[in-house]
């Protein structure tokens, strides 16, 4: 700001001084003279002028750039916080209730729905619930409770996340394998909340959104680790090859 007024004032002088010399230079002595003399004047107080506003544009422009730097970076690292304070969340809150959803789970002696052959899958969703609804008969009335208290504590969690609050880098390796296990120990809760069916519970859509987009991430970076192994064990394939090649029948005979 200081800057700014005293290349204002010095802009300021340095029009007065080349006013008085143009004056000074031209000297008048008669009307016509005089109106020349001041357009002259008038001339170089716009060129002045111009250039003082090209100067503070420029200026201006250059403080905002810097200030747009400032708010992409405050951004960045307030979004990277929130996404260490997701983390700490899991592991003081809601890995301690999922703990108490399997411990009830096995005082019930009720097992989790998915099997090792089974798929999880939304959009669209399963319209078959008979056997979700089995399941979920199953468990003990305070058991749902503390499923239907969980899921909604990942779905809240999930928020920051799908709303682009916490920063998902943050949080992706340490817990996508958890939120994909989760998912599928309660899957036939979600797919019976989901269908509609029964108003004791919302949807979820923001776990479900978080649900998919993290597994086909997770999905994807196994495919391209695949796709390595299989080059790598390709060229070692090809190396083996060259070296076993059996020398040909004729050899051949230099001068």
């Amino acid at each position: 700001m200081k800057r700014a007024g005293f290349l204002f004032g010095l802009i300021l002088a340095g029009s007065v001084y080349l006013v008085w010399a143009n004056w000074a230079f031209l000297h008048p002595n008669d009307g016509p003279a005089a109106w020349v003399a001041i357009g002259a004047v008038a001339a170089v107080v716009a060129a002045i002028a111009t250039i003082g506003l090209a100067v503070f544009a420029l200026r201006g422009l250059r403080s905002l750039t810097i200030a747009r730097d400032e708010i992409v970076h405050r951004a960045e690292r307030e979004a990277k916080l929130c996404g260490i304070q997701r983390l700490e969340e899991i592991a003081k809150e809601i890995i301690p209730l999922n703990t108490k959803v399997l411990d009830s789970m096995a005082r019930a002696k009720v097992k989790t729905f998915l099997q090792s052959q089974d798929v999880v899958e939304f959009e669209p969703d399963k319209q078959d619930l008979t056997a979700a609804r089995a399941w979920w008969a199953l468990l003990p009335t305070e058991t749902g409770n503390l499923i239907i208290a969980l899921l909604n504590r990942l779905e809240a969690w999930s928020v920051y996340f799908t709303k682009g609050v916490a920063d998902p880098d943050t949080a992706f390796e340490p817990i996508a394998p958890l939120l994909r296990s989760w998912v599928g120990q309660y899957y036939a809760a979600l797919l019976i909340f989901r269908s509609g069916s029964d108003k004791i519970s919302g949807k979820f859509p923001n776990l479900v959104q978080l649900y998919l987009q993290w597994t086909a991430r997770m999905d994807a970076q196994q495919l391209l680790r695949l796709h390595r192994d299989v080059a790598g064990q390709l060229e070692q394939a090809e190396a083996r090859l060259a070296q076993s090649k059996l020398p040909g029948i004729i050899p051949n005979i230099g001068p």
